[in-house]
């Protein structure tokens, strides 16, 4: 709300605690902060940095990465020294009193969460979690917390066996689909007709190790997360997904 409006909002949930009474009083008590917000009122600017395969995955460096891959990795390692090297150039982290402030999106790719034991079972990556929630933690820097699973193949492992379940997959009169391309990259052709399947459950899974690793992080930490965003691409699909929609032959989709 810009002011003029909150003001306004303000005067008229006086009127209804007035004539509510204690009721309204409790309410007026929820929308209502009891204390201004704690961050200055500035531009957040958050660009999301490429960190995941140099870094949290710690594949093959990038050449001129090498010297900050030991801080990647470790029992305490985490990507906080590669958005600080990339961000510091275009604005130092203890930058004040300017008009915007530069985070950095943390992008975490749920399914890519998972890693499969000897027996042949699922499991959560807590290194990996530990790894992305500690750079949230040693980067002086506000944060958008990204987490996002959509059709694009993240490289999961996890990915190929829930394909293997129709239940998962979206489905045309011709049946379930399977993998696809876009130019170079996967496409999976998830199913969002239901929530009632192993997909939804691995995401859920997913999230909830995230979020409870975050929320042990101590406040300060933990403020420097000011949103938690799912956005993702969500439509229906098609056969051929590179080119395939159009009339000039059966028309399909999901």
């Amino acid at each position: 709300f810009r002011p003029t409006l909150l003001h306004a909002a303000v005067a008229l949930s006086a009127a209804g605690v007035i004539v509510a009474g204690m009721a309204g009083v409790r309410m007026w008590r929820v929308l209502v902060p009891a204390q201004p917000p704690s961050h200055p009122e500035r531009m957040l600017l958050a660009p999301m940095i490429g960190i995941q395969e140099p870094c949290i995955w710690a594949t093959p460096a990038l050449p001129g990465f090498e010297d900050l891959q030991a801080q990647c990795s470790g029992a305490q390692g985490s990507a906080a020294a590669l958005v600080e090297s990339t961000l510091q150039p275009l604005q130092p982290a203890a930058a004040a009193g300017t008009p915007v402030e530069l985070g950095y999106t943390l992008p975490v790719p749920l399914l890519k969460l998972f890693r499969q034991e000897a027996g042949g079972e699922w499991k959560i990556d807590t290194e990996i979690v530990n790894r992305l929630v500690r750079t949230l933690r040693d980067s002086p820097r506000p944060a958008i917390l990204y987490l996002f699973s959509t059709h694009f193949s993240s490289q999961a492992p996890i990915e190929t066996a829930l394909a293997a379940d129709p239940s998962n997959m979206a489905q045309t009169r011709d049946g379930p689909l399977g993998m696809d391309d876009y130019y170079d990259s996967k496409v999976f052709n998830w199913s969002f007709a239901t929530t009632g399947n192993g997909l939804t459950r691995r995401r859920t899974q997913a999230i909830g190790a995230v979020l409870d690793a975050a929320c042990r992080l101590g406040p300060q930490d933990r403020a420097k997360i000011r949103g938690v965003t799912l956005l993702g691409e969500l439509h229906h699909l098609f056969p051929n997904f590179q080119a395939g929609m159009g009339f000039d032959g059966a028309y399909r989709i999901t």
